[in-house]
């Protein structure tokens, strides 16, 4: 059996449509060379790369503008050391990845197939571009006083609308441009599946970011805030269920369809590994850390039930 290809031909300004027979044989060795191929490989490591970035940076963004923003004005007997171990747990949680981001999308135009593809990866380097230089002109500096000025409410509503327009929003669209460019890079495999897939890995991306920010930042600035100032900055109203207890759900959920929906490089027992941890940490947040740390400290200020959720930072 053989398979016929067109091909297009220009002679004499006119284009003449040439078939070419081309035996299986020739297939397989054409797919071989292409599955072997190190600038595709290497494309969609960067790929994946930029989409797991794109998604941590976006949850921990997001915890920064409306957990720790809204909260740090409560915050009055230990502002100074509180600042700056803010500023200090940023440099690596923060600021790094970003900067990390945008050499990332600079490195996706080297591997870009289409031309669709490189206009979204231009607009990305744009985005990302435009998000870093406000980041490091406006946003740090401010950040860096901190320690000195306190955290006012003038400086509150200052950094507030700056991360909304240039952190926030930027970080949005980039995860949005992410979740295009891996759909398109994964367009062969089954609609169900690559859609479930790439769902999943932007929810466990996500939280992932907003999990470190809440865990190495804001459990360490509980442990400083002090007795005086616990109560009033503890109960400041933030959309913390809403943009992280909520979604948290939605993996396991996701991963239960993947087992039976997903791309075909995704081995099953992947599925299943993956599922487990998330059933664990669900079953340990449920069963120990919420009645026992995050319930009373919603009362109370405990230095005791701080340290105990310290030592168990990494569940």
């Amino acid at each position: 059996m053989f398979y016929f290809y067109p091909r297009l031909a220009q002679v004499c300004n006119c284009t003449i449509v040439t078939y070419h027979i081309i035996e299986p044989s020739q297939i397989q060795l054409l797919n071989l060379k292409i599955m072997n191929n190190p600038n595709i490989k290497t494309n969609k490591l960067v790929l994946l790369a930029f989409f797991a970035l794109s998604f941590y940076c976006l949850g921990n963004t997001m915890m920064v503008h409306y957990y720790n923003y809204p909260t740090f004005d409560k915050i009055l007997e230990n502002i100074e050391p509180a600042m700056q171990l803010f500023n200090s747990r940023l440099i690596i949680l923060n600021y790094i990845p970003k900067f990390l981001l945008f050499l990332t999308s600079i490195a996706l135009l080297k591997y870009s197939s289409t031309n669709l593809s490189r206009r979204a990866i231009w607009f990305s380097i744009l985005v990302i571009g435009i998000s870093v230089l406000a980041l490091f002109c406006f946003i740090i500096p401010i950040h860096s006083s901190l320690p000195e000025t306190g955290f006012t409410t003038a400086i509150q509503k200052q950094l507030i609308d700056l991360s909304l327009l240039t952190q926030v929003l930027t970080m949005a669209v980039l995860s949005l441009l992410a979740i295009y460019l891996l759909n398109l890079n994964l367009k062969e495999q089954q609609l169900f599946g690559r859609w479930l897939f790439i769902i999943t890995a932007a929810l466990i991306f996500y939280l992932a970011g907003g999990d470190y920010a809440d865990k190495f930042i804001n459990y360490f600035i509980w442990e400083i805030v002090g007795q005086k100032d616990w109560v009033a900055y503890r109960n400041v109203e933030t959309p913390f269920v809403l943009f992280y207890v909520l979604p948290a759900f939605l993996p396991i959920i996701f991963l239960i369809l993947m087992i039976w929906k997903r791309p075909k490089s995704i081995p099953r027992i992947s599925v299943f590994m993956c599922l487990f941890i998330e059933l664990f940490v669900l079953f340990v947040t449920g069963s120990y850390f919420v009645p026992k740390i995050q319930a009373p400290l919603s009362q109370i200020y405990s230095v005791d039930l701080i340290h105990e959720l310290i030592k168990m930072i990494f569940y």
